[in-house]
């Protein structure tokens, strides 16, 4: 009857699940586009509370949570559960961004459905989901042409591209495009040379989700080697970046990852407009 969330995430199936009047207390509020949930902070019904190195056990003890939903990451500074744990409090972990597929991390929701009595709604919320995105899947299955793709951009001078094993690269591969890296069997971040990348994805068709640049110029001010990428010269760069607000609240990490099928209908739209010539863009848009 308390929830307690400790990450953007979990706000889809918050959303999906009706459950704001549960929610109590949630982390990184900057990083949240859902405008309920700032407006009920706002209004003193929803706590904003401190997690990962900043975790306040005390003011988390004062809600008096049932539930606190939050993962691991593997650094211990960033990790709530530990702490939560020896305070006694209900923490359960999740692990939705380790799975391979999109649909499978869609489906964690009947994991957070279990928890609150919501088994049915979650059930029926998905079945539509994943059959709308095999339905999608199966316009590209049979495509000869394949634009190559590549992903991500660098930071602090290290340019991580998702595994081939990773729910991203699936993704993209149900999309109709040929990835670059699907080769590779990591479901997480591969990290990589600027170098690498330049050497390997220089003459790919679609360049994809470069960080947090909304345009070409403010990647040129990254780094002006990105013209030597076929795609950034052509102009086929697009960032999942449409739903951004103006706290930097990305909603791809929260209804996008309750509806993958919306961000596949997106990325058929990049590889292959003819596809889905009525489908307007709901994450994605193109850099100028």
């Amino acid at each position: 009857e308390r929830i307690i969330i400790s990450a953007t995430v979990y706000l889809g199936p918050i959303r999906t699940l009706d459950l704001y009047d549960q929610l109590v207390g949630i982390a990184y509020l900057d990083f949240t586009s859902d405008p309920q949930v700032h407006a009920r902070v706002e209004s003193g019904k929803l706590e904003h509370v401190q997690g990962g190195a900043t975790l306040e056990i005390e003011s988390i003890l004062q809600l008096q949570p049932d539930l606190i939903l939050t993962s691991i990451t593997g650094e211990g500074i960033y990790d709530d559960h530990p702490k939560l744990e020896r305070a006694n409090l209900p923490a359960v972990l999740t692990a939705g961004y380790m799975e391979s597929h999109p649909l499978a991390r869609s489906e964690w929701i009947k994991v957070i459905a279990a928890l609150v009595d919501k088994e049915k709604e979650a059930e029926a919320f998905f079945n539509k989901v994943a059959q709308e995105y095999e339905a999608l899947t199966a316009m590209t299955k049979t495509l000869e042409h394949r634009p190559t793709v590549f992903s991500n951009a660098p930071y602090a001078g290290v340019w991580h591209v998702p595994g081939g094993a990773s729910y991203n690269a699936r993704a993209f591969a149900d999309a109709g495009a040929n990835y670059l890296w699907a080769s590779n069997d990591s479901s997480g971040g591969v990290p990589l040379d600027f170098e690498v990348i330049l050497h390997k994805a220089a003459d790919a068709d679609v360049w994809l989700n470069p960080g947090a640049y909304k345009s070409k110029a403010a990647l040129m001010a990254l780094d002006s080697r990105f013209t030597g990428f076929k795609a950034f010269r052509e102009g086929n760069v697009f960032n999942n970046s449409l739903r951004v607000n103006e706290h930097g609240g990305n909603d791809i990490w929260e209804r996008g990852i309750n509806h993958p099928e919306e961000v596949l209908a997106d990325l058929i739209k990049v590889f292959h407009p003819d596809l889905l010539p009525d489908h307007q863009f709901i994450y994605y848009e193109q850099l100028k």
